[in-house]
């Protein structure tokens, strides 16, 4: 193992040297998510409640 400076070292300890591409594609993935439920079913959550809240012709 080779001596690392130590802002690397300290970068380490923080995110692991080995996969910062997982981290990385870890977080796109979490905010796609975010994104989508974001997108789909708020929009579908308040439809529903204005569609609730319109009287139904009779």
């Amino acid at each position: 193992m080779t001596t690392l400076p130590d802002s690397s070292r300290r970068w380490g300890s923080i995110v692991t040297i080995r996969a910062p591409r997982i981290t990385f594609v870890t977080a796109i993935v979490m905010n796609l998510v975010m994104l989508y439920y974001t997108l789909v079913t708020f929009p579908q959550e308040s439809l529903i409640a204005a569609y609730r809240a319109t009287p139904t012709p009779s």
